[in-house]
Protein backbone atom coordinates (compact mmCIF):
# COMPACT_ATOMS: atom_id res chain seq x y z
CA UNK A 1 0.00 0.00 0.00
CA UNK A 2 1.19 3.52 -0.75
CA UNK A 3 2.46 5.10 2.46
CA UNK A 4 4.91 7.57 3.99
CA UNK A 5 7.15 7.59 7.06
CA UNK A 6 8.00 10.14 9.74
CA UNK A 7 11.70 10.02 8.77
CA UNK A 8 14.04 9.43 5.85
CA UNK A 9 14.26 5.81 4.69
CA UNK A 10 16.78 3.80 2.72
CA UNK A 11 15.96 0.39 1.32
CA UNK A 12 18.65 -2.04 0.17
CA UNK A 13 17.41 -4.93 -1.96
CA UNK A 14 19.31 -7.99 -0.74
CA UNK A 15 17.67 -10.44 -3.13
CA UNK A 16 14.86 -10.49 -5.67
CA UNK A 17 13.64 -7.78 -8.03
CA UNK A 18 11.27 -4.96 -7.17
CA UNK A 19 9.92 -1.68 -8.40
CA UNK A 20 9.98 1.38 -6.14
CA UNK A 21 6.87 3.48 -6.67
CA UNK A 22 6.94 7.19 -5.81
CA UNK A 23 6.11 10.42 -7.57
CA UNK A 24 3.57 8.58 -9.70
CA UNK A 25 6.26 6.45 -11.39
CA UNK A 26 7.85 3.03 -10.87
CA UNK A 27 11.59 2.46 -10.88
CA UNK A 28 13.26 -0.97 -11.15
CA UNK A 29 15.53 -1.95 -8.27
CA UNK A 30 17.46 -5.18 -7.87
CA UNK A 31 19.99 -6.90 -5.63
CA UNK A 32 22.42 -4.61 -3.81
CA UNK A 33 20.74 -1.48 -5.17
CA UNK A 34 19.51 1.25 -2.82
CA UNK A 35 16.42 3.47 -2.84
CA UNK A 36 16.35 6.67 -0.78
CA UNK A 37 12.89 7.91 0.24
CA UNK A 38 12.76 11.32 2.00
CA UNK A 39 10.55 11.82 5.04
CA UNK A 40 6.90 12.27 4.05
CA UNK A 41 7.33 10.97 0.45
CA UNK A 42 4.44 8.65 -0.48
CA UNK A 43 5.86 5.40 -1.84
CA UNK A 44 5.67 1.61 -1.93
CA UNK A 45 7.61 -1.35 -3.31
CA UNK A 46 6.30 -4.06 -5.64
CA UNK A 47 7.78 -7.54 -6.13
CA UNK A 48 8.14 -7.96 -9.90
CA UNK A 49 9.89 -11.32 -10.05
CA UNK A 50 9.37 -14.95 -9.13
CA UNK A 51 11.72 -14.72 -6.13
CA UNK A 52 10.66 -13.25 -2.79
CA UNK A 53 12.15 -9.78 -2.30
CA UNK A 54 14.36 -9.47 0.76
CA UNK A 55 14.88 -5.83 1.85
CA UNK A 56 17.03 -4.13 4.46
CA UNK A 57 15.22 -1.08 5.90
CA UNK A 58 17.38 1.77 7.23
CA UNK A 59 15.61 4.65 8.98
CA UNK A 60 16.80 8.01 10.27
CA UNK A 61 14.80 7.63 13.51
CA UNK A 62 14.48 5.14 16.34
CA UNK A 63 10.68 5.28 16.37
CA UNK A 64 9.21 4.88 12.89
CA UNK A 65 5.60 5.26 11.78
CA UNK A 66 3.83 4.37 8.55
CA UNK A 67 0.97 6.58 7.32
CA UNK A 68 -1.23 4.97 4.67
CA UNK A 69 -1.94 7.37 1.79
CA UNK A 70 -5.43 6.00 1.09
CA UNK A 71 -6.81 6.31 4.63
CA UNK A 72 -4.43 8.68 6.46
CA UNK A 73 -4.11 6.10 9.25
CA UNK A 74 -0.76 6.18 11.05
CA UNK A 75 0.64 3.05 12.73
CA UNK A 76 3.91 2.05 14.35
CA UNK A 77 6.14 0.47 11.71
CA UNK A 78 6.14 -3.36 11.86
CA UNK A 79 3.54 -3.41 14.65
CA UNK A 80 0.53 -5.75 14.63
CA UNK A 81 -1.50 -2.84 13.17
CA UNK A 82 0.91 -2.38 10.25
CA UNK A 83 -1.17 -3.93 7.47
CA UNK A 84 1.59 -3.41 4.89
CA UNK A 85 3.55 -6.31 6.37
CA UNK A 86 3.11 -9.92 5.27
CA UNK A 87 1.40 -12.14 7.77
CA UNK A 88 2.83 -15.51 8.78
CA UNK A 89 0.75 -18.62 9.31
Amino acid sequence: ALHSHNCDEQIVILSGRAEAEFGGKRYPIGPMEVAFIPEGEVHCFHNVGEETVLMLFIYAAGSVTRTFAETGETVTHLSEHDLAQPKTA
